[in-house]
């Protein structure tokens, strides 16, 4: 239903909904399970309800529940403390009862009454709020409304706020579309009209362990995470598998153990039709992992483990990679393996002559006592890296540091082009082009997750090879567009996007306004 209709009529949708859970007890996953179907419906079908049910494995109402409560919490205080006991919510009982605030308090904040929840709510306005904000910081607190002016404008005006706030978070949700098990199917594997590939990938695959967590600890201090799964990771891992599910031919060169984790990471890449012939078998030695703090909206921490003393691609393991290189179309780097080895890689590449493939190298994680050496920057077509991996990149002030010259100054390096992510938009510069290329972003309250930038990347070479390696702002474009599917579709397992999913993300982000 909702996919049919206009943000503002879903908010008056959604608002109705709102107003009946507030007369009828609270909003409850009994209350959803059991009320009229048609009233649930066009909560419980919207896209980012049926993309946390699926992401998290849990019930539609457990699901509606946990998106409302998302959207609640990025409403001011006051807002959060209305809607809080308007829906029988329990957002802050916790906090509450911290701030010394009574239990017979906190239990009738949600009480199936209305009016006692009012009541409880207006006698409490002050340590409500103060139990909310910040005392150093906060500003004074009045004492709170009349009942009148509350039941006619605060409370009503809550609640709309939050029908805002859930209609604006569905339109981020463009990814609704993959959310469903069999819609993965029937596109992502063909590809007749475009040009099939090679490209070889060049970085880490390793395993992660992801925490997802609603709050970062303070300093000496833990807190529960609501999830943790591992899953194969790794930049060169995810841009081989983008790579692949673009339609390519796709050889990832990387050192893995041979220990359980090893073995995962292989038969993923193999249900992901990515070649493993190349990887480097390291018998005996530890699986790297990184470990990630992971926010709800995509925000997120990482430390990682490389392992490096024993498992570690080095320079003269890719010798052999010669006649492979010499027909691939595209060869796509990270950071993740010793500089040594990408620069060995580049000099592989540019005694190969003008056969060489295109050269895509992801500057991330910068390396700690040194860059690359000029002869090695020369034979990189693209550079792609967030603003504060240019400072790496070059040596510049760290006070004054800016992009724009960090960025020119590689191209007088003899770099091609570089691409500068930031916020799920892309800006370029080119060798190839008299002007810096803006390639505009998909808004959306999802952050940039870490896959975003490896779906840019697998999408650049993509593009590149559909038009002959001939630069172009449609290039720019088709690899952000790659981008903002990767963040829309956060946090689904497979996120990253086909050829028809670019093309009507694409389709959204360059509309005209």
């Amino acid at each position: 239903m909702h996919a049919t209709i206009s943000s503002g009529r879903l908010q008056i949708v959604l608002l109705h909904i709102l107003e009946y859970f507030r007369s009828t007890g609270g909003l409850t996953f009994s209350g959803l399970q059991f009320c009229p179907e048609e009233l649930a419906a066009p909560l419980l079908d919207l896209a980012m309800v049926r993309r946390y049910s699926l992401v998290h494995d849990v019930a539609l109402e457990t699901s509606a529940l946990a998106v409302v409560a998302q959207c609640a919490r990025e409403l001011r205080p006051t807002d959060q403390i209305v809607i809080d006991a308007a829906l029988s919510f329990r957002l802050h009982s916790e906090r509450y009862a911290r701030s010394g605030i009574s239990r017979q308090t906190i239990r009738q904040l949600s009480d199936r009454d209305l009016d006692r929840r009012r009541h409880a709510l207006l006698g409490n306005w002050r340590s409500l709020h103060e139990a909310l904000l910040d005392a150093s910081d906060a500003p004074p607190i009045g004492s709170g409304p009349s009942e009148s002016s509350f039941r006619a404008t605060i409370e009503p005006t809550a609640l709309r706020t939050l029908a805002r706030q859930l209609a604006l978070r569905e339109l981020d949700s463009v990814g609704s579309a993959n959310s469903s098990p069999s819609s993965s199917t029937d596109t992502d594997h063909q590809h007749t009209e475009r040009t099939r590939g090679r490209i070889i990938v060049v970085g880490a695959a390793v395993m992660d362990a992801v925490f997802r967590i609603r709050d970062l600890p303070r300093w000496e201090t833990s807190i529960e995470a609501h999830d943790l799964t591992f899953s194969p990771g790794g930049k060169g891992l995810t841009q081989a598998v983008a790579a692949a599910r673009l339609g390519h031919r796709v050889s990832l060169v990387a050192a893995i153990t041979d220990d359980r984790f090893g073995a995962e990471i292989v038969n993923y890449l193999r249900a992901n039709d990515v070649d493993t012939s190349l990887l480097k078998i390291v018998p005996g030695a530890d699986t790297p992992f990184t470990g990630v703090l992971e926010m709800d909206r995509g925000d997120s921490l990482a430390t990682y483990w490389r392992n490096e003393n024993e498992v570690r691609l080095d320079p003269w393991d890719c010798d052999e990679l010669v006649s492979e290189l010499v027909e691939c179309d595209a060869v796509l780097m990270t950071f993740e393996v010793p500089r040594e080895t990408v620069e060995h890689n580049l000099a592989l590449l540019r005694d190969i002559g003008d056969a060489r493939p295109l050269t895509i190298v992801t500057a991330a994680q910068p390396y700690a006592d040194a860059t690359l050496s000029a002869d090695a920057f020369q034979q990189i077509d693209y550079v792609v890296a967030h603003p504060w991996e240019l400072r790496c990149l070059r040596s510049t002030s760290p006070q004054h540091f800016d992009p724009d010259p960090s960025a020119r100054e590689l191209l007088k390096m003899g770099v091609g082009s570089v691409c500068v992510l930031l916020r799920g938009a892309c800006t370029m510069y080119s060798q190839s082009a008299e002007d810096v290329v803006q390639a505009p972003g998909l808004a959306s309250s999802y952050k940039e997750s870490a896959t975003a930038r490896d779906a840019f990347c697998a999408a650049l070479a993509d593009e590149l090879i559909q038009s002959g390696r001939r630069f172009s702002p449609r290039a720019t474009n088709w690899a952000s567009a790659a981008m903002s599917c990767a963040i829309a579709d956060y946090p689904l397992k497979v996120s990253l996007p086909s050829p028809r999913r670019i093309e009507t993300m694409l389709a959204r982000i360059t509309q005209p306004a």
